[in-house]
C-alpha cells in the first residue's frame, strides 16, 4: 500500500513537472508575442501620428484659408488679390501645399509597402 501511494506521489510530481514546463513555454511564448506586438505598435503609432498631424494641419489650413484669404462675398472677391499676398495667407498656402505633398507621399509609401508584401514569395 505504501509503495503504491509513493508511486502515485511520484507520478503526480512528474505530471506537475510536465504541466509546469508547458506553462513556462506558453508563458515565454506569450511574453515574446507581447514584446513583438508592443514594438510594432510603437512604430505604427509613431508613423501614424506623423501623418495624422499633417492631415489635421492640411484640413485646418484649407478651411482657414478659404475663410480668411478668399471670403465668399462681393467685397471678398474685390479685396482677395490684396489679401492673398499677406504673410498669413502665404503661410497657409505653404501649409496646404506641403501637407498635400506629405499626404501624397504617404499613399505612395503605403501602396509600395502593400505591394512589396504581396509580391514577396514566402
Amino acid at each position: 500500500m505504501k509503495s503504491e501511494s509513493k508511486r502515485n506521489i511520484e507520478i503526480n510530481k512528474e505530471i506537475n513537472k510536465e504541466i509546469n514546463k508547458e506553462d513556462n513555454n506558453e508563458t515565454i511564448s506569450k511574453i515574446t508575442i507581447f514584446e513583438n506586438s508592443y514594438k510594432y505598435t510603437i512604430v505604427i503609432v509613431k508613423f501614424s501620428s506623423f501623418y495624422l498631424f499633417w492631415m489635421i494641419l492640411h484640413y485646418i489650413a484649407a478651411h482657414v484659408y478659404t475663410e480668411i484669404c478668399v471670403p465668399k462675398t462681393l467685397y471678398g472677391f474685390v479685396i482677395s488679390p490684396f489679401i492673398v499676398c499677406t504673410p498669413h495667407c502665404r503661410g497657409l498656402r505653404w501649409v496646404i501645399v506641403n501637407s498635400t505633398t506629405v499626404i501624397e507621399n504617404m499613399w505612395i509609401l503605403l501602396g509600395t509597402w502593400i505591394t512589396s508584401n504581396i509580391l514577396i514569395i514566402r
